[in-house]
């Protein structure tokens, strides 16, 4: 009779400390450490840029991404770590952001 009793308490205790360990990892997953940038290149007139070389610079880091623009001048930077950024287009043109 006491094993049972022993088995059960074992069998709630993995069962609390699973609990309690899957309960902290839910929090972890709504902590983001990046995040992305999107733009479009135009030129004086509005009309969109095709194919700009375009770079994305961590202002704090010096670290660099670079991509180009597409059909309609837009370009996206994916999975940036957070900080304040420069962007800098083929045509000269710059913005802080």
């Amino acid at each position: 009779m006491k094993k049972g009793v022993r088995i059960s308490i074992s069998f709630g205790f993995v069962l609390a400390l699973l609990c309690v360990v899957g309960l902290s990892a839910v929090g972890a997953f709504g902590q983001a450490i990046d995040g992305n940038i999107v733009g479009t290149v135009t030129d004086a007139s509005g009309a969109a840029v095709v194919g700009a070389d375009v770079t994305a610079t961590n202002v704090a880091t010096n670290v660099t991404a670079s991509t180009k623009s597409g059909n309609s001048g837009e370009y996206r930077f994916e999975h940036l770590l957070a900080g304040t950024y420069r962007i800098n287009e083929d045509d000269g043109v710059q913005d802080r952001i």
